[in-house]
């Protein structure tokens, strides 16, 4: 088996991209597949929809559903290399995020049959990695060093056909230095200009053609290029530089409306490319055309079409699936370096297209997170930050990057952004919600890697929570239940208001949080059948939504072993065995 991915430059796709396009190589889906067709493709394996940037977490902790994914990848590849070898290619991993590249470790050192990874990448990926992806044995890294006069030579005579005359040779091979992708663009560009063309004794080289200067750079030669289009064409072409590295052409159509793409021009000229797929799809046939087209955009019509892309993006079903490129595609149309130049004329456009970004930028983080991405979800949110959102929006905003930083432990990092949280908007209810956040936290010993703050700190931020907040409301009760937990003097009085108060919401982690203080207290009054009813209550609760209970499982074993129930304490030793393997 052979397949391949891409990876994506930040902001255009999905984590997982690479290993994305594998997983619909192998199991049949197509391109434009939904999120019903391929969740009934993964039955019994809807972890790996995670790959593809649906939200198949349900729920869970981002770290146990990063494992859960791992654990997934292995067990499929493990199948396919049963088979057969198998041959993974993965291009431009020099974009690769970070936990794309862990998952690539995991699946180098852990599959144990015939896999080959392959994956390319410009020079800069080894000063920004210098560790291999799996151990030193399992990696080896070529490097493409310039070709020799003498390959360059043999690639031009093999592109024409013949063996290039002097005046050829030297127009050619001079500039391109040795750069096979050069050497083929210098060639286009003198055909594309009419400096080089057939006769009848084969490729002949204008008179003229070496009083015209020839670029001098891979990049002047690709703009060199694009300037010879004709209008249309070229329009085309800028358009699709918008639109991502592959596109589709419907989609094209619509965002460039009323011309008509002109994509038969571009791909005889080889800089675009058919893909197979059920509906006409093309992709750049280097990434570095599309940059070059990109950047030859007018800073207005780039908004523009951004907005188009966006907006013809979000006319569609299944939009998580499309979270990462509607907030890429919006962010980009309501830049704040380019608003007085695209939308000066048009004020209520740029307000709509900010709001549509920071909604779409708060979307994607959150998928982000879910995967465990967590410095992708971080970035995109500082992004929304950027777009100087409303004051109660930027503090909701805040609370995220707040609380993104506590997944990976960092207390410090996460106090830092929730203060900044209370600091941005005098809402009292986002003050309440805050404050909550920041005692719920440090109940978390697990977690922090900082000495925890005082009893009288954290009493003051329960208490500004409390008076915030109207009772009934979330941080109310989530407030409720951090200050039971946290003061047992006032377990007995403050456990049952908090019960009271989760089970009258719907906050399953409230509901949650409300079982487990009641546990605490009945185990404080020694009611050792009531301890254990609530941790058993508390577990069908996670369980029956879906989330990974971890070690919860180990929590009745105490009580289940003081009322002589050994061998259902050794069940659920053994269940929550099975969740650790």
């Amino acid at each position: 088996m052979r397949t391949s991915g891409v990876a994506w430059p930040n902001g255009q796709g999905i984590t997982y991209a690479p290993l994305g396009d594998i997983l619909r190589s192998h199991l049949g889906f197509e391109a434009d597949a939904g999120p019903d067709r391929i969740l009934a493709g993964l039955a019994g394996r809807e972890i790996l929809g995670l790959t593809l940037g649906l939200d198949t977490g349900h729920g869970r902790n981002p770290r146990d559903a990063r494992d859960l994914l791992h654990a997934a990848w292995l067990s499929l590849v493990d199948e396919i290399v049963a088979i057969g070898p198998a041959v993974f290619v993965v291009e431009d991993l020099h974009w690769a995020p970070p936990p794309l590249l862990e998952l690539m470790a995991d699946l180098v050192t852990g599959v144990a049959g015939p896999l080959l990874v392959v994956a390319t990448a410009r020079p800069e990926y080894a000063e920004a990695h210098p560790a291999p992806v799996g151990t030193p044995n399992q990696q080896q890294a070529l490097w493409l060093d310039p070709l020799t006069d003498e390959q360059s030579e043999a690639m031009l005579t093999n592109l024409l056909g013949q063996r290039p005359d002097d005046r050829l040779r030297r127009a050619v091979l001079g500039p391109a230095e040795g750069n096979p992708f050069f050497i083929e663009e210098l060639l286009a560009t003198l055909i594309d200009r009419g400096l080089l063309g057939p006769s009848a004794d084969g490729w002949r080289l204008a008179d003229d053609a070496t009083a015209t200067p020839v670029p001098d750079t891979i990049r002047a030669a690709l703009a060199t290029r694009i300037d010879c289009l004709g209008p249309d064409a070229r329009a085309t072409l800028q358009a699709a530089s918008v639109a991502g590295r592959t596109f589709t052409a419907a989609a094209l159509g619509r965002i460039i409306e009323p011309l008509r793409p002109q994509l038969g021009e571009l791909v005889e000229r080889d800089l675009i490319r058919r893909q197979p797929s059920a509906q006409p799809t093309y992709s750049f046939k280097h990434a570095l055309i599309r940059q070059v087209a990109y950047d030859l955009l007018p800073a207005a019509r780039r908004a523009g079409l951004h907005a188009a892309f966006a907006d013809a993006l979000a006319d569609s079903a299944d939009l998580d699936e499309r979270a990462s490129l509607l907030a890429h595609h919006y962010a980009e149309a309501a830049r704040t370096d380019l608003a007085d130049v695209a939308w000066a004329d048009d004020p209520a456009a740029l307000t709509r297209l900010r709001e549509l970004a920071v909604t779409w930028l708060r979307r994607a983080a959150e998928l982000a997170e879910h995967r465990y991405a967590v410095d992708e979800a971080i970035a995109l949110l500082q992004q929304a930050l950027d777009l100087a959102p409303p004051p109660i929006t930027q503090a909701a905003i805040w609370r995220a990057i707040a609380d993104a930083h506590l997944i990976c432990g960092d207390y410090t990092t996460f106090q830092t952004a929730i203060l900044r949280a209370v600091q941005v908007c005098d809402d009292p209810y986002q003050q309440a919600e805050a404050y909550a956040s920041m005692a719920a936290a440090v109940t978390d010993a697990g977690v922090i890697m900082s000495a925890l703050p005082s009893a009288g700190v954290v009493e003051g931020w329960l208490e500004r929570a409390l008076a915030l907040a109207p009772a009934g409301t979330g941080a109310h009760t989530l407030a409720l239940s951090i200050q039971a937990a946290w003061f047992p003097e006032h377990l007995a009085t403050l456990a049952p208001q908090a019960l009271a108060a989760a089970e009258h919401g719907d906050n399953l982690y409230h509901r949650i949080e409300a079982y487990a203080v009641q546990g605490s207290l009945a185990r404080r009054q020694r009611r050792i059948s009531d301890a254990l009813d609530w941790r058993l209550r508390l577990i069908q609760l996670t369980e029956s939504a879906g989330l990974a209970v971890g070690d919860e499982y180990l929590q009745p074993i105490p009580a289940l072993m003081q009322l002589g129930r050994f061998a259902e304490a050794r069940d659920y030793a053994a269940r929550n065995e099975t969740i650790a393997v």
